[in-house]
């Protein structure tokens, strides 16, 4: 059987991998680009060339990662592989040419040199309007132009896509007209939203995050000719990296611009990626967008006194967690037949205790900690996960899925299954057959305070099931009154028990063991916990409740 390497530019979904390997008949080895710019250029050239098979297949699994295909193609040549091929989302593959890497060579280069001039019209224009003030605008009508001006190209599931589902959908429950403009089209959105399509470059340049200055200068010209017949009442934005697009917007329509913040891109590319190479722009983008904002939307009391701290009024702050969509987390919609079907195709069984993990493997998640404690339970009590036919079912890709694997380390097939990344409306069900759900979560290690809002806890709460969770500052508040290894109750939970989840510290792996272990022999307290997660769930967090929020605060401040 042939050797096969597949390189794409995300983590490939459960489904495209599974209909990829059974068109190869073969199960490749998987590299992404992602994972390949965390490494220094020296050793990333290193490790393609120390790629050694057959061929080697560069994954397309949807319309707009064909902006990434000249890098991919260019990464592939380097490797020592005789046959290179590209394979779309229909899996058709075609063979690569290797002179190919001339236009691609020549196209980067074009799209490198038109970056550089990007970051100085930016630097430009953010210098203007850091010395201007902000105008005072008021929304007309009820048309709302939501932003999403990341380059988060090919990624599918996670948070921010159901954050951002959630709220545009809300807004249009709440009688608003909405169109969201992106690069690609948006998944999770009801039929009454409009998309309007950003183009992308033909390539991306180097250094990367040029990129972000290069989309952010063409989609204002992408927007301007495509609001023609929506003119907009309000521009809402998802603060990205390097894009003033929201401002820009705003000022010239004459209408308020709604800042959805996160946290600092710049905080996050130090310290949980690459630094920016231009942090001073970086910043300055930051600072522009906070200023101009005639509402600034965050998620977490952390990032309110951030925001404060920086110099945003409080009085234009709205704080409100991150939420979900109760018709979509709905723990009775699936049937016994769909369950079975699923358990089926994961080879499980009903017997089987399923302890469920579902997230991004990424710097503050929490999985090489999790993957600790599956270890030492693998080590330390084999008999009893054998006993109770527990299966640990961990959901998701990221950065540190190879460190998870390489933790986790030999024999753990048995009680683990990775299943990769699936499509974001598969996670209910996923959930639904679960019995225990993990929210692992670690702090940062600057030692700063943990800002996130994580959007899976609010997901595990409304499929009620038990949840063994970080005691970590919004999670743990959210989360209050929970179960403590301090004071873990000797008898069942009574009629009037309100508490929500089983708490442990950060980073402790043992403590998810001892956890683990109390829940998978309480039924009850599974069932009690489960049952009030999902009451507090349904009565603070859903997205018409945050985004109730919002228009509270835009009326108060008289911008609706």
């Amino acid at each position: 059987m042939e050797r096969i390497a597949v390189v794409s530019a995300y983590p490939v979904s459960k489904d495209f991998r599974g209909r990829l390997e059974t068109g190869l008949r073969s199960i490749p080895r998987y590299y992404t680009l992602v994972e390949l710019r965390q490494i220094p250029w020296y050793q990333m050239i290193k490790t393609l060339r120390g790629i050694r098979c057959e061929k080697i297949i560069i994954a397309l699994d949807s319309d707009i990662v064909h902006m990434v295909l000249p890098i991919l193609k260019i990464l592939s040549i380097l490797t020592r592989c005789k046959v290179i091929e590209t394979v779309n989302e229909n899996i058709v593959r075609h063979a690569v040419n290797r002179m190919e890497i001339f236009p691609s060579i020549i196209r980067i280069i074009n799209e490198s040199i038109l970056g550089y001039v990007s970051l100085m019209v930016i630097n430009r224009r953010c210098k203007r309007l850091a010395s201007i003030d902000p105008g005072e605008f008021k929304a007309n009508g009820n048309k709302i132009l939501y932003l999403k001006t990341n380059l988060m190209i090919g990624a599918k599931a996670g948070g921010s896509i159901g954050h951002i589902a959630g709220v545009a959908n809300a807004f249009c429950k709440s009688g608003y007209k909405v169109t969201i403009a992106s690069a690609e089209n948006p998944i999770g959105l009801v039929p009454e939203i409009k998309w309007l399509k950003m183009k992308l470059m033909k390539s991306f340049g180097f250094p990367f995050e040029n990129n972000y200055y290069r989309f952010s200068l063409l989609s204002m010209r992408n927007i301007i000719n495509g609001i023609i017949g929506i003119k907009p009442n309000i521009i809402y934005q998802r603060m990205s990296v390097g894009n003033i697009l929201g401002v820009e917007l705003s000022r010239k329509l004459g209408v308020p611009l709604i800042l959805e913040y996160n946290g600092s891109e710049v905080w996050i590319a130090r310290n949980w990626g690459n630094p920016l190479r231009s942090e001073r722009l970086g910043s300055l983008c930051e600072e522009v967008s906070l200023r101009h904002a005639h509402l600034v939307v965050t998620i977490s009391d952390v990032l309110k006194r951030e925001l404060i701290d920086r110099g945003v009024n409080e009085n234009k702050i709205v704080m409100y967690p991150n939420c979900i969509d109760p018709c979509m987390f709905d723990p009775d919609k699936f049937s016994i037949q769909e369950k079975q079907n699923l358990l089926r195709e994961l080879s499980l069984g009903n017997n089987n205790f399923i302890i469920t993990f579902l997230g991004t493997f990424g710097q503050w998640h929490g999985t090489d900690i999790l993957a600790k404690a599956i270890r030492e339970l693998i080590d330390e009590d084999r008999l009893w996960l054998d006993e109770k036919r527990i299966k640990f079912m961990l959901i998701g890709d990221g950065m540190r899925m190879s460190a998870v694997k390489e933790i986790l380390g030999r024999n753990s097939e048995k009680y683990v299954i990775l299943t990769g990344l699936i499509a974001q409306h598969l996670a209910p069900i996923y959930l639904s057959i679960s019995d225990i759900l993990l929210s692992p979560h670690a702090g940062n290690n600057d030692g700063s305070r943990f800002f996130g809002s994580p959007t899976k806890l609010f997901e595990y709460m409304a499929m009620g099931k038990a949840i063994i969770a970080s005691n970590l500052d919004q999670i743990g508040e959210i989360l209050q009154p929970s179960l403590h290894l301090s004071d873990i109750p000797i008898g069942d939970p009574s009629h009037t028990d309100r508490r929500l989840s089983f708490l442990v510290r950060p980073g402790e792996h043992i403590d998810i063991v001892m956890a683990i272990k109390f829940l998978v022999e309480s039924k009850r307290w599974r069932a009690e916990l489960g049952k009030n997660a999902r009451v507090e769930a349904l009565l603070k967090y859903t997205w018409e409740k945050h985004v109730h929020k919002i228009l509270e605060k835009m009326k108060d401040n008289d911008k609706v």
